[in-house]
């Protein structure tokens, strides 16, 4: 796996942009630092674009960061400098990072997004993929618990990290895979469920038509199943309402995991709230027929 040669991780395409440019600037434990950056155009089917920059500082860390967001939603736009990812070296040749996680807060207007420590559970939830695989195809040495691969025995043992080649594209990838899918897969803070206060929706976006969605659900007795529903709002707010009670379903509020952009970021937009419900009632018909659990639809 070489991201040069251009990939595809989850809903997102990847191709190189520029290589190896100097850089001088501010390293992530604040000390200024020289190094060179490897720039990444990162794109998906919905118009989503923006840059991922891979700096390789002359000390041995990395540092990965995405700038440049357009077409993004507002969890997207999040990343425009925010939410970098470090790497220390732990040896000659060898780097370590915290796999700490995206999550979106849904109690406030604008939406925010902080990183939390999560476990590889949570990692491969929110992403959508098995990220530790992913990683190890991509050279890490060790993905797991803080406590198996550093020996720490305090309250983030459980913690995940990576332990892997100084020069491998490992940190890009996780970027992807504990920042930026996430983000795109409105994966919350469960704390953050209340949402703001004295709530008020946003009008309907009429003149740029209505859109289809679906939303992982986490079913007891059942297992994974998908809420599909329609919206004339943004796809992150109507998931918001879902989540924070407002003219919400009952499985989407209790149930609702994240989004899943892949089953319906390639649908129509539609014109109409009538050709919406059509098209609602079309998805979940052809995600029943491929046996999946499915609600609403209606």
């Amino acid at each position: 796996m070489v991201l040069r040669d251009g990939l595809r991780i989850g809903t997102l395409d990847v191709a190189v942009d520029s290589v190896d440019q100097p850089r001088f600037g501010l390293m992530a434990n604040g000390d200024r630092g020289i190094g060179v950056v490897t720039t990444y155009v990162i794109t998906d089917a919905a118009g989503l674009e923006f840059d991922v920059q891979d700096t390789r500082w002359r000390n041995g860390g990395r540092e990965v960061a995405a700038s440049v967001v357009t077409g993004g939603t507002s969890m997207t736009n999040l990343l425009d400098g925010r939410l970098s990812l470090a790497a220390r070296p732990v040896e000659s040749g060898i780097c370590t990072s915290d796999l700490r996680q995206a999550r979106v807060k849904l109690d406030s207007y604008d939406f925010t997004a902080s990183l939390y420590m999560a476990q590889e559970t949570e990692l491969d939830t929110a992403a959508g993929l098995d990220v530790g695989s992913i990683l190890r195809e991509a050279g890490a040495i060790l993905v797991g618990s803080r406590r198996q691969l550093l020996g720490d025995t305090g309250r983030a043992r459980r913690h995940s990290c990576v332990v892997f080649p100084t020069e491998s594209d490992v940190p890009v990838l996780a970027f992807l895979l504990t920042r930026v899918l996430p983000l795109k897969h409105m994966w919350f803070a469960p704390d953050s469920t209340k949402g703001p206060r004295d709530y008020k929706p946003p009008p309907m976006v009429q003149e740029t038509g209505r859109r289809v969605y679906v939303i992982l659900l986490e079913l007891p007795s059942v297992g994974a199943g998908y809420y599909v529903g329609e919206t004339g709002i943004a796809v992150t707010e109507r998931f918001r309402q879902h989540k924070i009670g407002y003219k919400h379903s009952r499985h989407a509020h209790k149930y609702g995991l994240r989004l899943v952009p892949d089953l319906y970021e390639r649908e129509p937009v539609f014109g109409s709230n009538d050709e919406s419900k059509a098209g609602e009632a079309d998805l979940y018909g052809r995600l029943k027929a491929q046996g999946y659990t499915v609600r609403g639809g209606h």
